[in-house]
């Protein structure tokens, strides 16, 4: 049980996209990590049954309460969480979890019981994180890559979005449909849902870039823009790394694991412009949906084997043993 007497003021962050495998609960988990590194104290709720934020923290998915006892209040939000004080689990500093399990597969049937059959389900997590509101600084809700019972209330309770792409056309495409919730939960009540930006990750730094994964970034900072023209994508991308690979094998964060490395550096420089960001919205507008149709994957598809093949894939290999 954690200690929800200490006010704070609490942002809550969905972390998104329509796609699996595009760094969602990679990134909630090192973001966390990385304001826990500043001072901060967040909380992070795993939204899917799959339980990837939670397995890669090495907790365990049964014999917990969790994200299911959470949404359906058979126990109070702070009996969900394990923090610090748990002796079975080391968490990153200044990051409490919620897990999940399987059981999240059970919240249709919950919400068809007789006494439940009147909650909406949109609305499932505004109550349990209004209670947990001045007990962090951030709670950042890692949701699926599918429409289930917890990712459209995922937007419906969060004040911003943070959207988590490789570049890659199929990850692209499931950030317009990202977007569309938002716009949707702007809609049906959370008028102030803001979207904090985009972060592309998992992909090769500099030459080891294919064109067509620059011209789906290009897309994406030309396309997705605010009223003052300035992208929602974050200047900070998250490259793919072979450190945070092994970091999630041991069970850690990659502050534990390599805080010398250069993705513990690039979640560094994340958390700054995601605080710089949250400084400065404050004016909720709904988000632009690109018009423009996206880059082929078949135009220079000949190009793009040719400059893969001729890159070594970059690693952080040196660092890892250096900081391992």
């Amino acid at each position: 049980m954690t200690d929800v007497s200490r006010p704070r003021d609490t942002r809550i962050i969905t972390v998104a996209n329509q796609k699996g495998g595009v760094g969602k609960s990679t990134n909630s988990i090192n973001i966390a990590a990385a304001m826990g590194e500043r001072g901060y104290r967040s909380l992070l709720v795993d939204l899917d049954a799959t339980s990837g934020a939670t397995k890669a923290l090495k907790a365990p998915t049964s014999g917990w309460v969790g994200t299911y006892e959470l949404i359906t209040a058979e126990e109070e939000p702070a009996d969900c969480i394990i923090d610090e004080t748990e002796e079975e689990l080391t968490l990153p500093r200044g990051v409490h979890l919620v897990p999940s399990s399987r059981k999240l597969n059970e919240l249709d049937a919950w919400l068809l019981h007789p006494d439940n059959r009147w909650a909406n389900p949109l609305d499932l997590l505004i109550e349990p994180l209004g209670k947990l509101r001045g007990a962090y600084d951030f709670i950042f809700l890692d949701t699926p890559p599918q429409i289930t019972k917890t990712s459209l209330p995922a937007f419906k309770a969060a004040d911003y979005v943070i959207l988590s792409a490789t570049p890659e056309k199929l990850a692209v495409d499931g950030l317009a449909d990202a977007l569309t919730d938002i716009n949707n939960a702007q809609r049906a009540g959370n008028a102030d849902l803001q979207l904090l930006g985009v972060i592309f990750c998992s992909f090769a730094r500099g030459r080891g870039q294919t064109r067509l994964s620059r011209k789906l970034i290009d897309y994406v900072e030309k396309h997705l823009q605010r009223p003052d023209g300035t992208t929602y994508k974050f200047d900070n991308d998250i490259h793919r790394s072979v450190a945070i690979q092994e970091a999630q094998q041991m069970g850690q964060s990659i502050f534990e694991y390599a805080p010398e490395s250069t993705p513990a550096e690039q979640y560094r420089e994340l958390a700054k412009e995601i605080l710089s960001r949250i400084g400065r919205t404050s004016v909720s507008v709904l988000v632009p949906q690109p018009q423009e149709k996206l880059p082929s994957p078949a135009v220079d598809h000949e190009q793009d084997h040719t400059e893969e093949s001729s890159q070594k894939p970059e690693s952080d290999a040196g660092e890892v043993a250096a900081n391992a």
